[in-house]
This record gives C-alpha cells, structure tokens and sequence, in this order.
C-alpha cells in the first residue's frame, strides 16, 4: 500500500512539473505571437551546392530572446524548420533562465519513424516525461535513447551558437 501511494506521489508531482513547463512554453509562444520577443534567424538554402542526397535541403533557425540584467541575451525558444524533399521536420526547443533545455516537441513525417509528434520534458537536464504522439514513453529502448542524446546534444549546440554570436554582436535591446 505505501508503494502505491508514494507511487502516486511521485507521479503527481511529476505531472505538476509537466505542467510548469507546459506553462512556461504557452507563455513563450503568446510572446512570440506578440513580438514581445527578440528573434534573429538562420536560413541554409544550398541551392548552387550539387549534393545528391540533399536534394531541396532547407533549414531555418529562429532564435527567439529576451533581455534582462544580463549583457547576454537569455535564449528562450530555438524554431528549427528543415525540409529536404519530402521530408519535412519542426521543432521546437524551450529553456529556461539558466539556459538548459525544459522541452522539446518535434513533428515529422519521415516515413522511416513510427510517430509524428514527439513530446520531451526535462527538468535540470533530466528526463522528466517522454511522449510520443499521446502515448507516455517509459521503456529504454536504443531508439529513445538514441534521441533523447541527439535533442540534448542539439539544444545544447545551438544555444552555444547562439551566446557565442550573441557575445561577438555584443547584442543589446
């Protein structure tokens, strides 16, 4: 009985995490939609490159920031759209004021994958829930590991990016 009731417990708390950070990103896109925050944006359109296997490749990173006490902008959402023929990629990657990534939504329709949307939440750099579609994600299976390294390693990649030409424009409101 105590298990299942620290088992509860556990998962409540879990889900008012969840919920904080579902917070956190509502909040961050009604800032968006309002322009109450700064964005700067990357677009890679190879066009005159002759790769054969990157046929159409686009990809196009917003950078949206807000500036505080700081002299360094705090990156708050990174938008990455990537197309490549038919395939085609967005996500999504939310930190919070000390910089560490918080969640992560990726949509796709890679016909390799078995799912279209993926959920992630984190809470100080660990994982918090993993969803995938509507289904919760508790199996270790390579694949999930596998790409709950590759959105780590990516959110941290370009958050470097962005403090690294954030700290070059010496960037300011």
């Amino acid at each position: 009985m105590l298990c299942w009731i620290l088992g509860v417990s556990y998962l409540n708390a879990q889900e008012s995490e969840v919920d904080l950070v579902l917070n956190e990103y509502i909040r961050t896109k009604e800032a968006q939609q309002k322009k109450e925050l700064s964005m700067s944006e990357f677009r890679y359109e190879p066009g005159a490159l002759k790769f054969p296997s990157f046929v159409g490749y686009q990809r196009k990173e917003q950078y949206l920031y807000s500036f505080g006490e700081s002299p360094i902008p705090s990156l708050e959402l990174v938008v990455l759209a990537i197309d490549s023929g038919k395939i085609h990629y967005d996500i999504e990657l939310l930190y919070n004021f000390k910089g560490e990534l918080i969640f992560c939504r990726e949509n796709q329709n890679n016909p390799d994958f078995k799912f279209t949307e993926l959920r992630i939440f984190f809470k100080e750099e660990k994982l918090l829930r993993f969803y995938e579609g509507n289904a919760i994600i508790t199996s270790s299976l390579l694949f999930h590991q596998e790409k709950l390294k590759f959105i780590q390693a990516t959110a941290k990649s370009l958050y470097d990016k962005f403090t690294g030409y954030a700290r070059f424009l010496k960037m300011k409101p």
